[in-house]
């Protein structure tokens, strides 16, 4: 498959998409240029993610890195599939320009083959806590992102509790060591209709 690793971050979830797809499948490790601009090191988690994925003169064979605007990553080739982790709550960032939660989910939407499927995973933000949610507490408000994404084209195929935590109230940062890496989390299989 020709797979997408959206807002890679650091790039864990590049790295195990890399493993996933093996030596016939290629990875697109996407680093938004407004998160370069946020913090610099992004751009050297970005190199050495896909370092070990090069040939020997150093040029990209399966995981290629792109970089550009948030709402406009512009992939090379049709894609299979899309993950985002713990990122889409950052479209609604207020340093974000206005509408960039709507535009990536389109360009998410038009980048992928139809058929295509797009995984986002994210922590759960109290219900009905809104936009403001992603930059108070980090978290995403599930009600929005499917209101979001469903606008964008995407049907939800399933919805998984993998990563549940019913004991997370949803109100606290992510950052706060109350949580801190036990946030109850939404994992969603959407896909993009065969006929789109």
């Amino acid at each position: 498959e020709v797979v997408v690793d959206y807002i890679m971050g650091g790039g864990y979830m590049t790295r195990l998409l890399a493993m996933a797809v093996g030596s016939n499948g290629k990875v697109y490790a996407f680093q938004p240029d407004e998160f370069i601009a946020m913090r610099a090191e992004y751009a050297s988690d970005q190199d050495e993610a896909v370092a070990p994925y090069a040939d020997e003169e150093g040029n990209p064979v399966r995981v290629f890195p792109v970089r550009g605007p948030i709402a406009e990553p512009g992939f090379a080739e049709p894609l299979d599939t899309i993950i985002t982790a713990m990122n889409f709550h950052d479209l609604f960032l207020p340093s974000m320009p206005e509408g960039t939660a709507q535009k990536a989910s389109r360009a998410l939407f038009d980048a992928l083959k139809p058929g295509g499927t797009l995984v986002v995973v994210d922590h759960i933000a109290a219900e009905g806590a809104g936009a403001e949610a992603a930059n108070e507490v980090h978290r995403m408000d599930k009600a929005l992102a499917l209101e979001t994404l469903k606008a964008a084209g995407f049907v939800l195929e399933e919805e998984s509790d993998l990563y549940a935590r019913p004991d997370d109230t949803h109100d606290a940062s992510v950052f706060d060591d109350s949580v801190r890496g036990r946030t109850d989390q939404f994992l969603w299989r959407l896909r993009k209709p065969d006929s789109a």
